[in-house]
């Protein structure tokens, strides 16, 4: 029981009283037995208990979590405020759970993102869509004159081109394309 805001560290403290406490069950006897305040009902067997390791503290940062996780003793990890208000005071408890995050994982380098890349994470038909539109606005955008194609081979916008989204309209449209369109530079007289 802490009285101050805890983290990760304090699962090495209570770690070492949860191995205390398992290898000498003579010990936790006497102790049990010295004390004056035991609930009720309840009679301990010393030839096999198992340890529970419980933290209560005002705050106790989320990432303990992570902690409690890998460890192979029960944890439960127990919020109380406490508030006094005249007469009256007001205890908060909370017992922290772990939210069911995924592990992390490492970071991967950038796909491809190619025909099968779509047909594999979205509709296939309209992958299929998707690409034939893209090759008739990349049609469009060469014979435009104001694209050009950078060192990744892809098409960039030069000087004169502005900003529009593109969507394919085809069968199931459900994909689409950002792409900056050029304006034709009007004649000059």
């Amino acid at each position: 029981m802490k009285n101050v805001p805890v983290d990760a560290t304090i699962i090495p403290q209570v770690l070492q009283y949860a191995i205390w406490a398992e290898t000498n069950p003579d010990s936790v006897r006497a102790l049990w037995l010295e004390c004056q305040n035991k609930p009720d009902g309840l009679l301990p067997t010393w030839e096999d208990f198992d340890v529970r390791i419980i933290v209560i503290a005002p705050h106790i940062l989320r990432s303990t979590l992570d902690s409690v996780k890998r460890i192979n003793y029960e944890v439960d990890l127990i919020e109380v405020n406490r508030w006094v208000d005249g007469d009256n005071e007001l205890l908060l408890v909370s017992k922290l759970e772990p939210d069911g995050r995924s592990r992390p994982k490492p970071t991967g380098g950038l796909e491809t993102y190619d025909l099968e890349f779509y047909k594999k994470h979205f509709n296939a038909d309209s992958a299929k869509e998707f690409f034939r539109f893209v090759g008739e606005v990349e049609e469009l955008i060469k014979d435009s004159g104001c694209w050009k194609r950078s060192r990744t081979n892809t098409i960039v916008p030069s000087k004169r081109a502005s900003s529009m989204l593109l969507e394919c309209t085809g069968p199931a449209p459900n994909l689409s394309l950002s792409l900056r369109s050029c304006r034709r530079q009007q004649p000059t007289n």
